[in-house]
């Protein structure tokens, strides 16, 4: 995909612990990045059916392929948060990136 396709900003988040000085860990979203993307909202219908496969998806963004992203960060786009489900290297060409996303249920 081409660059011009990406015209949308996204946050990629990533859990940071830092010591609380009492010997415990305070964990936080912290920005790892912001990088332009490409958005597809799940449709209703989609969704229907995904939510019957037990797969909720709802959002997809493409964006560069970068290999230090991982599942276990998240996504903030418009004001939400998105839990990552899955990762993709397009065409397992190390060029693009797609990231399958829902909606996080609990605040952030």
């Amino acid at each position: 995909m081409k660059a011009g396709g990406k015209k949308f900003r996204v946050e990629i988040l990533t859990l940071t612990k830092t010591a609380d000085g009492q010997g415990g860990f305070i964990s936080t979203w912290t920005t790892y990045d912001t990088r332009w993307t490409k958005v597809k909202t799940i449709k209703a219908l989609e969704q229907y059916r995904s939510v019957q496969t037990d797969n909720p998806l709802e959002v997809i963004f493409w964006l560069r392929w970068d290999d230090k992203i991982t599942d276990e960060m998240r996504v903030r786009y418009d004001k939400t948060v998105y839990e990552i489900l899955g990762l993709v290297n397009v065409d397992e060409k190390d060029t693009e990136l797609e990231i399958s996303a829902q909606k996080l249920r609990a605040k952030v």
